[in-house]
């Protein structure tokens, strides 16, 4: 087995981190990509609308059904009908449940929402201050910089998860050795020690492939992190500090932004969860529904 050639990297701090080209503020996923020249768009709300940066779009709203009442004209209920309607209560109970919560999550995603166009207001107000203090042209100047240095943090992510994954298969793969080793003394069967074998296999070429992954992903990191420093050798310290400020609280506002939006995911996964259950139980009802009166008109032509 070779040795592990990957490393866990540090967390970054603020600018003095920057300037020694390491680190990283932390992981996300699925990090819209956005220029720093903050380009705009306009977005309605129920109080308005406000110019806020592409990845500030809200998700659309979205309706909640109600329960439909399910009553059967019961003049004399057979056994047989009763049978067929015993778990209707328990449907509907299910479809009450079912609804209450998805108006608590949509409740939910409105209330993100709301935080998330305060988050972009607030963004808005922050850039056009800074942009008055620090000067459009110096802020143009280290964009790229800026860029480089985002896209380094977000390969440094890349590297921690490779990594974590690479130290996850190794402890599997000594796992598989020990219970393979203690198999064979306490004389397994060929069988059970050949299914040892092959999963020992298994994790190790998992563990392999990880190594791959994350020496891979390391050395794009370096990639990226040399650019930083050629950028910074070339835009010069003096600018880059000057324009800090700006690119900090773009970042700040932008991971708000992303955290918020992940529980909308989340949240809107559950959403159509609930929709589907409560579909079932919809279509449930109406077979009961059409089983009843299959009954009632046999009962009627006997």
């Amino acid at each position: 087995m070779s040795k592990q050639s990957t490393y866990l990297l540090p967390n970054a701090g603020g600018f003095e981190s920057f300037v020694q080209a390491v680190g990283t503020p932390g992981e996300r996923e699925d990090s819209p990509s956005e220029s720093l020249n903050g380009n705009t768009r306009e977005i309605s709300s129920d109080t308005g609308s406000s110019s806020v940066s592409e990845y500030f779009s809200p998700v659309s709203h979205m309706e909640v059904p109600r329960v439909a009442s399910f009553s059967i004209d019961e003049p004399a209920i057979s056994e047989e009908e009763r049978e067929a309607t015993a778990p209707v209560q328990g449907l509907l109970d299910r479809m009450n449940h079912f609804s209450s919560r998805m108006i608590e999550v949509e409740q939910h995603i409105h209330s993100i929402e709301e935080k998330r166009r305060v988050v972009a207001h607030d963004w808005s107000e922050k850039k056009n201050e800074l942009r008055h203090e620090i000067g459009v042209h110096a802020i143009e100047k280290t964009r790229p910089i800026f860029d480089a240095y985002e896209h380094q943090l977000q390969l440094q992510a890349a590297v921690n998860e490779a990594t974590l994954l690479y130290n996850q298969s190794v402890i599997e793969c000594d796992e598989m050795k020990i219970a393979l080793t203690t198999a064979s003394e306490n004389g397994s069967t060929e069988a059970h020690l050949g299914e040892l074998l092959a999963m020992l296999v298994s994790v190790q070429t998992k563990r392999d492939t990880y190594d791959h992954l994350s020496m891979g992903r390391t050395n794009e990191f370096k990639q990226a992190q040399e650019k930083v420093i050629q950028l910074r050798k070339h835009v010069g310290l003096r600018a880059v500090e000057r324009a800090w400020p700006w690119f900090e609280a773009f970042m700040h506002s932008k991971g708000i932004s992303e955290e918020l939006t992940q529980k909308i995911h989340a949240l809107s996964k559950e959403m159509a969860s609930l929709r589907e259950e409560y579909r079932d139980c919809m279509h449930e009802l109406e077979a009961i529904s059409a089983k009843v009166h299959a009954i009632r008109k046999s009962l009627e032509n006997t």
